[in-house]
């Protein structure tokens, strides 16, 4: 653990659980800025009308999903909005500001903005 405050800039997903304790306790100490990288992908399943076999890239689990399906590409996007608005409760409840950047964008005007907002709030 880091001993002085700090930056901490923290690059993932946030597909896993069990880190709210942890990011929480950092946010104590330092300032952290998780940049969020969301891929449409991963959030929304196609409807290819076929079936799909799956990986799941973490544990190599693998299934099948009838991506033809109407309930279940609403049962994914629902997990992952899910998913999206814990995460929003748990940065908002512990004051960190977050970045969000999506694959299939580019990434720099996000980060400006980000930072110019920032600098907007410091200087009041």
């Amino acid at each position: 653990m880091l001993k002085r405050r700090s930056i901490v800039f923290l690059l993932s997903d946030f597909q896993d659980e069990g880190y709210e304790r942890s990011l929480r306790t950092t946010a104590r100490k330092h300032d952290v800025v998780p940049i969020l990288v969301e891929d449409k992908r991963e959030t929304e399943l196609p409807d290819i009308g076929a079936w799909l076999e799956l990986e799941d890239p973490e544990t190599s689990e693998r299934v099948l999903v009838n991506a033809r399906s109407r309930a279940v590409r609403e049962a994914v996007a629902g997990r992952s909005r899910e998913r999206r608005q814990t995460l929003e409760r748990v940065l908002t409840s512990s004051g960190i500001d977050s970045i969000r950047l999506r694959t299939d964008e580019p990434y720099v005007d996000p980060i400006v903005r980000f930072f110019r907002d920032r600098a907007k709030r410091f200087r009041r």
